[in-house]
């Protein structure tokens, strides 16, 4: 999660005009990045069709939104006048009608779509959502498609358009619906605790322990017992992060590189010694930011290429697949961060999901879109990332029941996840974990007035490296406890 926070800062460094050399085709790594423009866009037949807002003939002041040298891919921002524009060519392999939708953030403006010279114009005045555009023929062949504010507003953002087919809509829409997990063991558990558990995770003193000696020394059992003290009803718990590490012997993993896994199943452990008090495990799930600058490093071995995912989605597929199969009900969900790495790939969200929920077809998903809107109906709960989610009440219906209605997130759980400290890992060597930020007393107030809106937090605490966490913190947490049982 730390990543995030850091992608906020270089992308502020891309705003002040500090990686004007990362604009479109640099290269890096092994992929391109930002892909910019791509030439025509396929229509695809099985799923909607992205026109990303990084792939387009940008004309103006427009600013894409890379963060740094990495897999994630914003907003386009800096869309502030008539002359920011937008233009794609797709290339439709048979006639048919579309419908076309925007994931936009615009406070006023009138956007105008047009197509093959054909104009629409639609005023949107909305914070991030996906905004339905109208309907659009295509008949078979090239066409070009472009987006502009004739009425601009201040500091529009802009993300992408979806292309469907409205009985492939339909269809989609029938499948989500029998795919979708029950959450309701997650609101009747009132609140979890997240962890970034990692391989950077630092000791109370003195040098960390490569990840493998730390996995095997971990104390299940003892850390079961501090999080039942908590009064938490389920864990989320990181396995990769900033590095890609897995703290079990999985196969798929072992083959993409070695060296990744650990020998001892510690989420075997975790499972049983968090099952024995009825806490629930849902495990963090990050691709990995490390090793993308070496020839032999993480992202070249497993295959990101956002020009050719195919051979990232299917080792992403048998990861999930064989984590799946292996713990079954055991794993009662996946978050898998950074959406805005997958999305753009256009993948076919039913078929990961699908794979994610391998061995328990009740296990929940999502894909953390950070402050954007949904990205894909094939999930189950919203990440939620920040305190402001506990008071985030747009589209929640009053009756506690806690799946959003309307909006952005319309389907979704409602879920928030936070830094109660300083930091969601503890990283820093012969460092001890901060308080708790927030008052006692408003903290109190904040978890209960969200839970009683049916939003269900997870409350990121810092970890040491031997499993221990923050006395302060732990005994907030106590007080916490008492008062939802109470």
């Amino acid at each position: 999660m730390s990543q995030i926070e850091i992608g906020r800062r270089a992308f502020l460094a891309v705003a002040a005009g500090l990686a004007g050399a990362a604009r479109l085709g640099a290269q890096q790594g092994n992929f391109t990045l930002p892909p910019g423009p791509s030439g025509p866009i396929g229509i695809k037949a099985d799923r909607p069709t992205l026109l990303m807002g990084d792939e387009a003939k940008i004309a103006g002041a427009l600013q894409p939104g890379m963060v740094g040298n990495t897999c994630k891919r914003l907003q386009v921002r800096n869309w502030n006048t008539a002359d920011d524009s937008f233009t794609w060519q797709v290339d439709a392999p048979a006639g048919g009608e579309f419908d076309v939708t925007a994931l936009i953030k615009s406070k006023g403006a009138v956007l105008e779509f047009t197509c093959d010279g054909k104009k629409t114009e639609r005023p949107v005045s909305t914070a991030w959502d996906r905004i339905d555009l109208g309907p659009l023929k295509l008949t078979k062949g090239l066409h070009e498609i472009s987006l502009r504010a004739p009425q601009p507003a201040p500091n529009m953002e802009f993300y992408s358009l979806e292309l469907i087919r409205p009985d492939l809509d339909r269809k989609m829409q029938k499948q989500v619906k029998d795919m979708r997990s029950d959450t309701s063991w997650m609101r009747k558990a009132k609140y979890g605790l997240q962890f970034h558990w990692t391989s950077m995770s630092a000791p109370r003193q003195g040098e960390r322990k490569n990840y493998l000696e730390a996995t095997r020394d971990f104390p299940a059992k003892e850390f079961a017992a501090m999080v039942n003290a908590t009064g938490a009803g389920y864990v989320i718990i990181t396995t990769s992060h900033a590095q890609h590490y897995f703290p079990a012997p999985i196969q798929a993993i072992d083959r993409i590189k070695p060296g990744r896994t650990a020998e001892r199943d510690l989420v075997r452990d975790w499972i049983e010694a968090l099952g024995a008090y009825n806490i629930k495990l849902i495990l963090y799930y990050h691709m990995g930011h490390d090793d993308w600058r070496q020839p032999d490093g993480w992202w070249r071995a497993t295959g990101y290429d956002p020009k050719n995912p195919q051979k990232f989605l299917a080792n992403w597929t048998a990861i999930t697949t064989e984590v799946g199969q292996r713990y079954g009900k055991g794993l009662a969900g996946w978050f898998f961060d950074d959406g805005c790495a997958y999305y753009p790939l256009n993948p076919d969200f039913r078929s990961l999901t699908a794979a994610a929920k391998t061995g328990n077809p009740n296990r929940v998903v999502c894909y953390n879109p950070w402050v954007l809107p949904r990205m894909t109906d094939f999930q189950d709960y919203l990440c939620g990332e920040g305190y402001e989610f506990l008071k985030f009440r747009d589209g929640l219906p009053a009756d506690g029941t806690g799946i959003y209605t309307s909006g952005p997130h319309k389907g979704l759980q409602a879920h928030t996840n936070f830094i109660l400290e300083g930091d969601w890992p503890h990283s820093r060597l012969n460092t001890p974990i901060r308080p708790p930020r927030y008052p006692k007393d408003q903290f109190i107030a904040d978890m209960k007035g969200g839970i009683a809106h049916g939003v269900v937090p997870s409350v990121n605490l810092e970890i040491y490296q031997d499993g221990g966490i923050g006395e302060a913190s732990a005994a907030l947490m106590a007080v916490l406890g008492q008062e939802i049982e109470g």
